[in-house]
């Protein structure tokens, strides 16, 4: 694998449409300087007429769902592209590291959808316990009642995914944030009633070591204040 630092984020980009808001989501990733982009709610087959930059990978949703893409930057090794039929995760090997970008369910009208995607199909995209890898998006749910802040207050079952805290524990997943950034909270997605750390990274236990920072970036284009 390349022992080179990558640059890696995500971005639910809310199904951005406009030219301009394409122009700043491309503007922005070039100025971060980022190696690997995970997008969510992508309604969109291309951004070559923005960037030179980026390779460009997408699995669009049927209908007007919002599907994933990955923008990977030139020169960096991609393969072994895999695309989840509904449009939700897409998976790449970047560099003899596999890269998994989801947009989990959201809603209560979608807590079956949601806990079928962590309990069923997610885990059919992880590469082996042994095999380095980073998995990361909008997950639309919370491990731990730190990842939630909600003014009306609710019962703990309904703040915390169970079927979430599975996944990473029987996947031996590391919470990056909180390996990191233990006594921040990081919530990322604001709202009237409250706030929550939906977005999420996570990675194997062999990779975990060589992850050097994670931090918040504020951007004018989503409902996700990354």
């Amino acid at each position: 694998m390349d022992k080179t630092p990558l640059r890696i984020a995500s971005i639910n980009i809310s199904k951005i449409q406009s030219t301009t808001k394409k122009r700043m989501l491309i503007n922005f990733c070039e100025s971060c300087n980022f190696d690997i982009i995970g997008l969510q709610e992508v309604r969109f087959a291309s951004v070559e007429e923005f960037t030179n930059k980026f390779e460009f990978y997408a699995n669009l949703a049927p209908g007007r769902r919002g599907g994933t893409a990955m923008l990977v930057r030139k020169g960096l090794k991609v393969s072994n592209i895999v695309n989840e039929p509904e449009g939700r995760l897409i998976r790449a090997e970047v560099s003899g590291m596999v890269i998994i970008n989801a947009y989990v369910p959201a809603g209560l009208t979608r807590l079956a959808d949601r806990n079928e995607f962590l309990n069923q199909i997610v885990p059919k995209f992880l590469p082996s316990s042994n095999h380095p890898f980073l998995i990361f998006g909008d997950f639309n749910s919370v491990e731990g009642v730190e990842d939630r802040k909600v003014k009306t207050p609710r019962r703990r079952s309904t703040l915390i995914n169970n079927n979430l805290v599975k996944l990473v524990k029987s996947n031996g997943m590391i919470d990056v944030w909180k390996k990191l950034k233990k006594d921040d909270p990081g919530h990322t997605f604001f709202y009237k009633g409250g706030s929550s750390r939906l977005d999420r990274f996570y990675a194997s236990r062999s990779v975990i070591n060589q992850v050097q920072n994670i931090e918040k970036c504020p951007i004018s284009f989503s409902d996700h204040g990354l």
